[in-house]
């Protein structure tokens, strides 16, 4: 069930704190500030695993925290079981209050630099200042904005920083980066894709948000794979494109809850995934390998909806339980350089062997590692507090999800090796 986590002027870009990987965002595609096209992003919406208990006390200290005109931010740390707020000076009578009586959740109170509403206010003023801003991210514990500039170069970036700098609102700025493509949603890409639909790309369906499958027949009609979990197997959910709000499809009775894999159908769909950063635009080729070459030791590629692309090597199998049920044997994924395989959102993705021209199935990517020395900061979008992401996850293997729900790979690419 989706618990509100809070309530902000500047409403948008949502996570999701749960394991399995995605099961759940804050609805809808992002949105902007007025006049601008700009998307300026907290996080707005969480689906928690706290007990009800601890979540009453989350949503009592929440509601003094709002109230308090010197309120910067919180960090709710659910592996911990801890919730952190951030004030820009003593607090409220109300909020002390509400912190001293919190009997079943960990609580901290910490100063923040600014307030949220200061903080806010800026990033509305940068986000009107210059064309070139694309994304102003405002940091969930008040210390400050994140821009993204416009640039495909860094003589660009630094020409943009040296005219923004100018406003007042840059004093609130930690970070300047540059990003070498528009934030907003342009068609047919991974976070705002058209008919025919591909594999790797975000949708919602409610409250819910997942990444899109890989593509497959059923009884020789197109179809794309989704996690299981993303709707709990329930027939005939509708899901849309997270940008473009095109319906990709509703989800059939075809499932497997030990393999978490269900299709959608009732659109058109192409032998394609989408690979590259969460806002790319580029696809590959799916291809039909006999015999397979997925392995133990193989590198796999995660394409997901969210995070964008993320890879590690198969390290093992293992049955694990999520969701209220056994999955698996599964393959376990790690990278082995720190970097994330995926995170929140990612959920049904696909994950695949990329060869030079076109990728070999692996299966869909299904679960992350909530072990805290896997969790780290996620690629892609939202990259809030709210959403997590690490360097362990798992994988339902292709060959499991085909004997199960009888399906083939829809393939562009044909390869027979001797």
């Amino acid at each position: 069930m989706m618990t509100p986590r809070f309530s902000l002027a500047v409403a948008v870009a949502a996570g999701a704190l749960i394991l399995p990987i995605g099961a759940s965002i804050a609805a809808g595609p992002e949105e902007t500030p007025p006049d601008t096209s700009v998307a300026i992003t907290q996080a707005s919406e969480v689906d928690s695993p706290l007990s009800v208990a601890e979540l009453a006390d989350v949503a009592v200290i929440l509601d003094a925290a709002h109230a308090d005109p010197k309120y910067g931010g919180e960090w709710l740390d659910e592996d911990g079981h801890a919730l952190t707020v951030y004030v820009s000076g003593a607090p409220t009578e109300k909020l002390a209050l509400a912190i001293k009586n919190a009997e079943h959740i960990k609580v901290g109170l910490e100063t923040s630099p600014y307030t949220n509403a200061e903080l806010t206010e800026a990033a509305l003023s940068l986000a009107k200042a210059d064309q070139r801003v694309q994304r102003v991210s405002i940091d969930p514990r008040g210390a400050g904005l994140s821009v993204a500039i416009l640039a495909t170069n860094g003589a660009e970036k630094s020409t943009a920083v040296a005219v923004l700098s100018k406003t007042v609102a840059a004093k609130y700025v930690t970070t300047w980066t540059a990003t070498p493509t528009p934030a907003a949603d342009a068609a047919d890409s991974r976070d705002s894709d058209t008919s025919p639909f591909a594999g790797g790309a975000r949708v919602s369906a409610g409250s819910e948000g997942c990444s899109t499958g890989l593509p497959v027949k059923k009884d020789g009609v197109e179809r794309l794979l989704i996690a299981r979990h993303c709707t709990g197997g329930t027939a005939g959910v509708q899901w849309k494109s997270y940008g473009s709000g095109a319906v990709v499809g509703k989800t059939t009775g075809a499932n497997s809850v030990v393999w978490d894999s269900q299709l959608i159908g009732n659109k058109d769909y192409e032998p394609k995934m989408f690979s590259g950063g969460w806002h790319s635009s580029t696809k590959r080729d799916i291809a039909r390998v006999r015999p397979s070459t997925i392995a133990i030791g193989t590198t796999i590629n995660v394409s997901g909806g969210f995070s964008g692309g993320g890879s590690g090597k198969i390290m093992g199998t293992d049955v694990i339980s999520y969701s209220g049920a056994n999955h698996g044997p599964l393959y376990r994924i790690e990278n082995s350089s720190g970097e994330p395989v995926g995170g929140n959102g990612d959920s049904g993705s696909p994950a695949v062997s990329n060869w030079d021209g076109f990728s070999e199935p692996a299966g869909i990517y299904v679960a992350r590692s909530t072990a805290s020395g896997d969790i780290k900061p996620c690629n892609g979008s939202p990259s809030t507090s709210t959403r997590k992401c690490a360097t362990v996850g798992w994988v339902s293997p292709w060959h499991s999800i085909r004997d199960a729900m009888g399906v083939t790979i829809n393939f562009n690419v044909d390869v027979g090796l001797a």
